[in-house]
């Protein structure tokens, strides 16, 4: 969504209800096995423990020191503040931000860090040893961690708001700085329409009326975020304006390229880029916004097909801005943001503005490189691991044209674009997913933990000065996926060593290889997914799941509860525009388009290459299942109730995951034998439509319990539309 005006009563309610508060709680779970024992070189928390923080290192010390505390009581560790056994969080100016040191033995424990990120990274970093240990059990001597890049970028929590501009505590609260904080994150991505943020002199028909209370609860939130260090970073969306509208009237100079409105009846245009006095508003309204709210990180502006229009952002606009188009592409849109950039930082020198090619499909030279090129030095550039690549699989071609859970990554684009921003001395922000693709975004993660490892493999030999783990699709949950992230930019051990570690922290060292054998075959299980999506966002069973139907006819009426109101699609509208909210778009896949190269794979041969999507649908869900068999027979192995507690989500989780790819490949497969009914009267297919309909009616009917013990996996739960609940 471009702004949370509109959906304010849903995002109140999803911030304050008791399961988003528990499932954002950087505690959740916390407690010891009475069976942990230290180990040769470790020691155990015995006795009572004094925890304090320096008093003059600022209020991100003292709520440490009270995480810390909140922690060790989990732990059963006794605290008193007359103890002569001590933990200290410190300040040490030497140590670069987020850096930390750890300095451990049975008397004293102290935490040394320069900035709030580094100090919050090293209460995580001996929490989490603790954990790992299953008590309160840490291994004497001294660790310092520095992470790999400055930055590291998150969606906004799960149930929270990241939609300006409604950051107060009633939908933005301190739980979810605090779990970005345990998770190595100290950037929150926030979104959203730029004209909630205006009070312009330059172009007072921009201004909003709200604007004081606007800025001011970002303001607030900002401050709040910085306890916890934690800073913003805003993905500007730009004014999308009818031609009539009032700023065009008063400076007809303003006007920009334009594009068809989506009911077709009138055109929206963007600011123009090459304008003077468009260039002297942006100037004061990024002037304005950081020094109003120093404590943002920076911006992005997606500057490709998406968010933040400007002239030059398509081939062919329905109207061309004259100016704009006399110029060359790259030019003009450099030129755009190094203004921007200016602006920003005569403000605050260290922040960071971005350029985001995210689909240059339709610019003039699509491969972008010119764009890189062309890029001014203050200007950083944002790239995606994973996207615009040919994969070449067991028989096909897979093309990765937005982000993928299957393909590892990088794609030769990337690699291509990030070659010619190093030799420039560019700064280098590269985005990845944690725990999803596009092929599976419902869930908050689908546990292929070797294949989300390997993507931050590549994310650290690609070595950005920053990362984005995570666009919008479901929130920052507190998972072992987005634990990933922290591994990737603190811990020098392996993959494997990881997640053995996680495996038998989380559920017990004797059903640990259960689950990581769990984990293998569902990494493998996502290899097998043919397409990014079967028809489009949000649409067919690859989002539906077990609860997509199967349509026998185009006579057969889809019921309403199959349609939902997609926030995504106001990408199309006008600023403030209230339309998407009221029009309800059908999620159901009822047909099969005559060839899959629609769904964007190529094969050699003839056939229409369904049989290949449904090939390997079917084998993604003989491994996923391979994979829920291996989380059941942990089960018995499982000691602690948290450990039974943790098994038994992963279970279910891994369940539907199963339960979806066998919904895709029933849907295709009877879609493709309704095709042979209908075109050739063929009696077998309508016997065999017939089987797969009773399939997949056991299918459907096996998965709702999972949504009552996991309600989080009913789609009904999501903040990015309103959809029809599972159960």
């Amino acid at each position: 969504m471009h702004n949370s005006l509109f959906i304010r009563d849903l995002l109140s309610r999803t911030n304050n209800d008791p399961l988003r508060i528990d499932r954002r709680n950087a505690h959740r779970g916390v407690a010891g096995d009475p069976s942990a024992t230290p180990q040769t070189g470790e020691f155990a928390l015995v006795g009572a423990w004094h925890v304090s923080g320096d008093s003059d290192a600022g209020e991100a010390w003292k709520l440490a020191v009270a995480d810390l505390d909140e922690f060790l009581g989990l732990m059963n560790v006794l605290r008193d503040c007359a103890a002569s056994r001590t933990i200290t969080l410190g300040n040490d100016a030497t140590l670069p931000p987020r850096a930390y040191r750890l300095t451990k033995n049975p008397k004293r424990i102290e935490v040394l860090a320069s900035d709030a990120a580094g100090v919050w990274a090293g209460v995580a970093a001996l929490e989490r040893e603790m954990r790992s240990r299953r008590g309160p059990i840490l291994a004497e001597g001294t660790t310092e961690r520095r992470a790999r890049w400055r930055w590291q970028v998150s969606q906004g929590p799960w149930g929270g708001n990241y939609s300006v501009p409604d950051f107060s505590p009633e939908y933005l609260s301190d739980d979810a700085f605090k779990l970005y904080a345990h998770y190595g994150v100290n950037s929150m991505m926030i979104y959203g329409d730029l004209l909630c943020y205006v009070q312009s002199d330059v172009l007072p028909e921009l201004n909003h009326p709200d604007y004081d209370y606007h800025i001011g609860m970002l303001a607030d939130a900002a401050k709040r975020a910085a306890n916890y260090g934690v800073q913003f970073t805003y993905v500007v969306v730009g004014p999308k304006l009818r031609s009539t509208h009032p700023v065009f009237q008063a400076h007809p100079s303003t006007r920009g390229s334009g594009v068809t409105s989506p009911t077709g009846d009138y055109s929206i245009h963007c600011l123009c880029s090459s304008d003077e006095t468009v260039a002297a508003f942006y100037d004061e309204t990024f002037t304005k916004l950081f020094q109003s709210v120093p404590e943002l990180a920076g911006m992005y502006f997606i500057i490709a097909t998406e968010s933040f229009y400007h002239c030059r952002m398509w081939r062919d606009p329905t109207h061309r801005c004259p100016r704009c188009y006399d110029q060359m592409q790259e030019d003009v849109v450099g030129s755009m943001l190094g203004r921007f950039a200016d602006a920003v930082q005569r403000v605050k020198p260290d922040a960071f503005v971005f350029g985001w090619p995210y689909n240059t499909d339709p610019w003039d030279r699509p491969d972008g490189y010119e764009f890189v090129r062309r890029l001014p030095t203050n200007v950083g550039l944002f790239n995606q691991i994973d996207r615009k690549h040919w994969y070449e699989k067991d028989g096909y071609r897979k093309l990765i044209w937005d982000y993928s859970i299957d393909y590892i990554g990088p794609a030769t684009q990337v690699v291509d674009r990030i070659k010619i921003a190093k030799e420039r001395g560019l700064t280098l922000f590269t985005k990845t997913e944690t725990g999803i693709g596009l092929e599976v975004f419902q869930f908050p993660y689908v546990p292929s933990m070797n294949r989300l490892a390997d993507k931050w493999q590549v994310m650290r030999d690609l070595e950005p000065d920053g990362v984005h783990q995570s666009w919008l699709f479901f929130g920052m949950f507190g998972t072992r996926a987005e634990e990933l992230a922290y591994w990737a930019a603190y811990e020098p051990c392996s993959r494997d060593e990881y997640l053995r570690m996680m495996a038998e922290r989380d559920f017990g060292p004797d059903a640990a290889d259960f689950v990581i054998s769990a984990w293998t075959e569902m990494s493998e299980a996502v290899g097998h997914i043919p397409s990014i999506t079967l028809e489009g966002y949000y649409v067919g069973p690859s989002f539906l799941g077990p609860c997509h139907p199967l349509i026998p006819d185009d006579s057969t009426p889809v019921p309403d509860e199959f349609d939902a109101v997609l926030f995504f699609l106001q990408e199309g509208e006008e600023t403030f525009s209230r339309r998407r909210n009221e029009v309800r778009s059908s999620l159901v896949m009822s047909t099969l388009p005559e060839s899959a190269r629609a769904i964007s794979i190529e094969w050699d041969g003839d056939s229409d290459g369904w049989d290949i999507v449904l090939r390997e649908y079917r084998s993604a869900a003989d491994h996923a299942r391979t994979s829920w068999q291996h989380l059941r027979d942990a089960v018995p192995h499982a000691r602690t109730t948290t450990d039974k507690k943790n098994l038994l989500e992963e279970t279910l989780l891994t369940e539907l995951v199963f339960r979806t790819f066998v919904s895709c490949a029933n849907t295709v497969e009877f879609l493709m034998e309704r095709r042979k009914m209908e075109t050739t009267g063929d009696a077998d297919a309508l016997n065999r439509m017939r089987e797969i309909a009773r399939d997949e009616l056991e299918n459907a009917v096996a998965a709702l319990p999972i949504y009552d013990q996991c309600p989080w996996l009913d789609i009904a739960e999501r903040t990015d539309g309103y959809f029809t609940p599972c159960r």
